[in-house]
């Protein structure tokens, strides 16, 4: 190990830097550093065998002071430096919270060197077969279990009795990750919650699901059946909860006979003879329902339910509930009144009349205030307050609201020719939603006045779209 201090260059420039003592103690220790580092890089490091440590003791004491001055400026250099001088480090967590005691290391970093793919053919962990492929990854679809789709397919049922819109639940079905065989199940589950409501008009939004499904071949002539099958096998545990449960489900059989969803020999040719008096009993209320004169029609309205009547009859409804309302601002009143009627896939009809309602008012008032929807006219306010309410209580859905706001868009230029300003009016009262109620999408908004505005030009009325309130026009030399 000590034989390179006798590498003659090495040493006689060592004996010549001894004997010049002119040189600054630092410039020393520079050359020190020097020469330390040539001797480094010149011949690795030999382990010290027995003969050289016999010699050692034969060695002159200046050489032994010359490495004593190698190692004291080796410890000079390395007494500023972080890292541990035993080698063995202090047991603390190393940069980017990698390591320390106790630990696994950094996150991650273990699995990324398991899973480094080698490219190198002479490394252990080459994988010949996948030179040159190209990786692809494929998702799966897992199917989903009768058990987990039907409290999915219930959530759907029931919000569709709120908007009663049978395209959106068509939808909803194809978008499901289930089996066509399963399909039944929304009938099935429509049925459940129909034995659960004593409300004529959700029973008739039941049979109308069923026959708009079939409509979209969603259901099949054999899904209808199976749960007709199905319901006849239960009924005397469904009857134990609902009374009339043999009635209904007879009236039900014969609707779906009525709107071509099943077929008549179901009713009049079913083979189990191993039904409960109950079932028995509901297949022969069905085959009465069909055989009776102008039984077909008449099942059209077998559930007696409001909606079915004329719409004229429910409009004029809504605009005395509104004007009572004005009245009163009794809120439970127009809550009672909307449940008895029952008809949620309607409720586009109140936004539209609370708004036409609103432009005709703020026309009338032109001529005492100049101010966009002044709050100080208790009918505008009043008619804002019930839009108000209605959308918070969600009993107009927001979907409902876009529905009424697009009517009244699109007969702006009917409205405009018996309401002076309507569309200025319009506008401010879609500014008041926005800010106040917070439930007009912008996008359609802005869609919606677009579309308007072309409509006012495309029949020539491009002066009643900046008609102002008390009648007159902003720019009536331009439309000249």
């Amino acid at each position: 190990m000590f034989d390179f201090f006798y590498h003659q260059p090495v040493f006689q420039e060592r004996m010549d830097s001894k004997a010049s003592k002119q040189l600054p103690h630092k410039e020393r220790v520079k050359e020190r550093n020097k020469r330390r580092i040539q001797i480094d890089t010149s011949k690795p490091t030999e382990i010290p065998n027995k003969s050289s440590t016999d010699n050692m003791a034969s060695r002159s004491i200046h050489d032994q002071n010359v490495r004593a001055e190698l190692l004291s400026s080796k410890r000079d250099l390395e007494k500023n430096q972080r890292r541990s001088r035993t080698g063995k480090g202090r047991g603390m967590p190393k940069k980017g919270g990698a390591g320390g005691k106790g630990t696994w290391g950094k996150p991650g970093g273990a699995m990324d060197l398991c899973e480094e793919s080698s490219v190198d053919k002479n490394d252990p962990n080459y994988d010949s077969e996948n030179e040159g492929k190209d990786v692809k990854i494929v998702g799966i679809e897992v199917m989903l279990s009768a058990e987990e789709a039907k409290p999915l397919i219930k959530d759907i049922i029931v919000e569709y009795f709120e908007h009663g819109d049978t395209d959106d639940v068509a939808d909803s079905a194809s978008e499901m990750n289930i089996v066509g065989t399963m399909y039944y199940l929304f009938a099935k589950e429509a049925l459940y919650l129909a034995f659960d409501t004593t409300s004529n008009s959700k029973l008739e939004a039941v049979s109308v699901l069923i026959s708009d499904l079939y409509g979209y071949h969603v259901l099949l002539d054999k899904d209808i059946e199976q749960v007709f099958n199905e319901f006849l096998a239960e009924l005397d545990d469904i009857s134990l909860d609902c009374p009339e449960a043999q009635s209904m489900l007879g009236k039900f059989m014969a609707r779906c006979v009525a709107d071509d969803c099943l077929a008549p020999k179901f009713v009049n040719q079913h083979a189990d003879e191993n039904l409960s008096a109950k079932a028995k009993e509901a297949l022969h209320i069905a085959h009465g329902l069909i055989t009776m004169k102008h039984g077909l029609v008449r099942l059209d309205s077998i559930w007696n339910a409001v909606d079915r009547k004329p719409v004229k009859h429910l409009v004029k409804k809504i605009k005395t509930m509104i004007v009572e309302y004005q009245d009163s601002y009794d809120f439970d009143n127009v809550t009672y009144l909307l449940h008895e009627l029952g008809i949620p896939h309607f409720h586009h009809e109140i936004v539209y009349e609370i708004i036409v309602k609103c432009l005709e008012e703020n026309s009338i008032v032109s001529a005492t205030s100049c101010a966009i929807f002044s709050k100080q006219n208790a009918t505008i306010e009043a008619n804002f307050k019930l839009l108000g309410e209605l959308t918070n209580s969600n009993l107009v859905t927001l979907t409902q609201f876009e529905s009424g706001l697009k009517r009244v868009f699109e007969e702006i230029v009917d409205l405009a020719i018996d309401i002076p300003g309507a569309f200025k009016s319009l506008e401010a009262f879609c500014e008041r939603c926005k800010n106040e109620l917070s439930i007009l999408d912008p996008v359609l908004y802005n869609q919606l006045k677009a579309d308007a505005e072309k409509a006012f030009k495309d029949q020539e009325l491009p002066s009643l779209l900046k008609e102002t309130r008390i009648g007159g026009a902003d720019s009536g030399a331009g439309d000249k």
